[in-house]
């Protein structure tokens, strides 16, 4: 960030849009004037395609790395990702992928703050979860939005450090930010994981598959957990196995357990 000769305030944003004429819109609004004494300039490049020069495929690690490469060498304000990206645009996993490994990566600090945007108006769960644990603001653009005016004012609001997220996602923030202790161990979750993901597989294969010892192991573990569970004031609708299958995908994002899946497996 640097002053101009006017007297305003220069912050460049980095915009990932991988659509050309969303894109150029997007650039117009957030060039066209100041926002409050702040000129945004904005670097689009022209990365996450499904086609580039000579009808070729870029595939989502050569994009990432050439994000990364910006992200490197550039002084940022803001990140602006719209999380359809190509290969799959009509899903947020690309965009979310993208964003999670920049805040994975400590090398780049936090003098940036990050915004995602999608059409879709609602997002799953846990994809809320990690953005408001992250302090991602989210701005949703539902289809049939042309007036994109309100977008730089937006982007102002989240440089100057407010959060902003969306209302369409917001009865779910309650849930999210009123979680009470989280009342499982580690490895309890990953047993968990398994069996949520692996329905078909019975008690003595997933014993095999953790590569645990003794008699009936996952099914003593599985009746303990179920008891933790109903101690700590959870509420289970069903009985045995498909119990916790179903806790589990309820309740997996609100304690921040995304990636309990048990190493080797």
């Amino acid at each position: 960030m640097h002053m101009n000769d006017n007297d305003e305030e220069v912050v460049n944003i980095l915009l990932i849009e991988n659509r050309p004429a969303l894109r150029d819109n997007l650039i117009h609004q957030l060039e066209q004037r100041p926002i409050r004494n702040v000129r945004f300039k904005v670097i689009a490049p022209t990365i996450f395609v499904e086609e580039i020069e000579g009808g070729t495929f870029e595939d989502e690690k050569t994009a990432t790395l050439a994000v990364f490469e910006i992200l490197r060498k550039e002084r940022l304000g803001v990140v602006v990702v719209d999380l359809g990206l190509p290969p799959l645009p009509d899903d947020p996993d690309v965009g979310t992928r993208l964003i999670l490994r920049i805040l994975d990566d400590v090398g780049l600090g936090t003098s940036f703050k990050i915004a995602a945007y999608s059409n879709q108006a609602k997002l799953h769960p846990s994809v809320v979860a990690r953005f408001v644990r992250k302090q991602v603001s989210y701005l949703a653009v539902p289809t049939g939005t042309v007036d994109m005016s309100q977008f730089p004012l937006a982007l102002w609001m989240i440089f100057k450090g407010y959060f902003m997220f969306s209302p369409y996602s917001a009865p779910l923030l309650k849930d999210i930010l009123n979680v009470p202790p989280d009342p499982l161990e580690t490895g309890e979750w990953e047993l968990l994981y398994v069996i949520a993901k692996h329905p078909q597989w019975s008690y003595p294969r997933i014993q095999e598959k953790l590569g645990l010892t003794g008699e009936n192991v996952v099914g003593l573990k599985a009746h303990a957990i179920m008891d933790k569970l109903e101690k700590a004031g959870q509420q289970l609708r069903l009985r045995g196995r498909d119990a916790l299958a179903e806790w589990w995908r309820e309740n997996y994002y609100k304690f921040a357990r995304e990636d309990t899946k048990p190493k080797g497996l």
